[in-house]
């Protein structure tokens, strides 16, 4: 079910709104610090951080499952999130991880019950070191245009 990257992702209001870009490697966004995105102390918000990863989680799953685009509705239903320290660079990129077991598991049951969930594992970096590694559970369904439920 893989393809060509899926543009879309890049034009929903709120990642064009925080400027998050595609970067060079599967998984990877990028963000570059504006001054809105500064906490109390000047670093990067711990919300800005989570904001990305989340959606790094979506867009690989929108990458890898292309042929699903628009037949498909996705919600987060859990994040397990580690700040690991504060990010203070001029730029955050992530690391987006799926079990290749897993990945067949949730296609799988989704082609069954039109209904599957799937954990995606990510870490945000700042100039290479870990400042947030989370796990987000994605719920997955047909959209209801298919004629199911």
């Amino acid at each position: 079910m893989t393809g060509p990257v899926s543009e879309p992702f890049l034009e929903i209001p709120f990642i064009r709104m925080l400027g998050i870009e595609r970067g060079e490697g599967a998984g990877e966004l990028r963000l570059a610090f504006r001054p809105e995105f500064a906490n109390h102390l000047g670093q990067w918000a711990a919300g800005i951080e989570f904001s990305l990863a989340e959606a790094a989680t979506g867009d690989f799953l929108a990458r890898r499952f292309t042929s699903l685009a628009g037949r498909v509705v996705p919600v987060l239903r859990q994040a397990r999130v580690r700040y690991r320290r504060s990010a203070q660079g001029s730029q955050l990129v992530t690391a987006v991880h799926a079990e290749v077991d897993a990945l067949a598991e949730f296609e799988q049951a989704l082609q069954r019950r039109r209904r599957a969930g799937i954990d995606i594992d990510v870490q945000v970096l700042d100039e290479g070191v870990c400042v947030l590694e989370a796990v987000f559970q994605w719920h997955v369904r047909m959209a209801d245009n298919q004629g199911h439920d």
